[in-house]
């Protein structure tokens, strides 16, 4: 393949794509449009809109297969559409006011409007996939199914662990399995079916998606504590304010009896505490341990796609510069 477009121009139409969808499909419903594009942050031009990862992951996926992946933009905007909606419902879920830096939808807009909008959202995302001319249909919708209804499970799984004293870190591992790696799986597999891939290679890229997802969602967690404010949109040691049972917080409750009481009680932790207990975090090598949990995926997910371009002769080169990108702070954790 010559002359493949870069990832900002590949995203770039992509988002033109998603924003003409929506616009068609909400015509004569001028508030369910407009709340979808205030989440979707089309409503003010200098705002930052999502990374888009996951249809990127589709894009770069059926590109293995053929240069000409708009053929993958309807299953493609079923992903996005679909995860955004779970963002919709989080949100609500966890009580959250902020995301990207502006009010929530429900904060904005109420919580009803706002769980009627994530509905929509979600039956939108199941006609995209209906309608995407696959000549494997059955196939497609069964993928999106499945991992509609595993973030489902994972999302069951994390409001339950919010009652816990305790979680071990395979229920951990588990649970963001279900909610963060089943869509990069489906991601994945999606774009190669759109592209005629064989079901070995559909298989394989699921699973190198279901790593990768387990590493990017570690690394979030990581950015839950030691993000950059103005990249995250929230505040430093968010996922502490909120009491939130991620990986680094899981693994120092399990290191540090006193810190995990503070953690599980209804405690609202003053600036100083937040600030201590990021230090006791770092204090248990909580940075190293994670640097070494996402290392290590990212090390899987490479071999795999190194053997696939080996067995297969597809050229997985951009599919891996593309998943090293997401992870561009990983190597130092600094």
């Amino acid at each position: 393949m010559t002359n493949l477009p870069s990832f900002s121009e590949i995203r770039n139409q992509f988002e033109n794509y998603l924003l003409k969808s929506i616009l068609v499909e909400t015509l004569g419903f001028p508030l369910l449009q407009e709340m979808i594009f205030y989440h979707f942050g089309w409503q003010e031009p200098k705002r930052k809109t999502g990374k888009r990862l996951r249809p990127m992951l589709t894009l770069l996926s059926a590109e293995l297969q053929t240069e000409d992946i708009s053929i993958a933009y309807p299953a493609a905007a079923a992903i996005e559409i679909l995860h955004n909606f779970t963002l919709v419902h989080d949100d609500i879920e966890d009580n959250s006011d902020t995301r990207h830096g502006q009010q929530t939808l429900w904060k904005k807009y109420g919580v009803a409007q706002a769980i009627n909008t994530g509905d929509y959202m979600s039956s939108l995302a199941l006609a995209m996939i209906s309608h995407s001319g696959s000549n494997r249909p059955e196939l497609m919708m069964s993928t999106f199914l499945e991992s509609s209804s595993e973030v489902t499970k994972g999302q069951h799984e994390d409001i339950k662990f919010e009652k816990l004293k305790t979680i071990s870190e395979q229920e951990y591992l588990r649970m963001i399995g279900r909610k963060t790696a089943s869509l990069f799986s489906a991601s994945m597999k999606l774009g190669a079916i759109s592209a005629g891939a064989d079901e070995q290679i559909i298989d394989k890229l699921g699973e190198i998606g279901h790593q990768y997802g387990i590493a990017y969602q570690i690394y979030d967690d990581y950015l839950g504590i030691w993000g950059d404010p103005s990249k995250t949109g929230k505040p430093a040691g968010n996922d502490l304010i909120e009491h939130k049972k991620s990986y680094p917080i899981l693994l120092g409750m399990q290191l540090d009896s006193s810190f995990g009481e503070i953690i599980s009680s209804d405690k609202q932790f003053t600036p100083a505490e937040i600030t201590k207990s990021i230090r006791l975090l770092e204090s248990l090598g909580m940075k190293g341990r994670i640097a070494d949990e996402v290392n290590k995926r990212l090390a899987v997910g490479k071999t795999e796609l190194d053997t696939l371009k080996e067995t297969s002769g597809l050229d997985t080169t951009r599919l891996i510069d593309y998943l090293y990108s997401l992870f561009n702070l990983v190597k130092s954790f600094d």
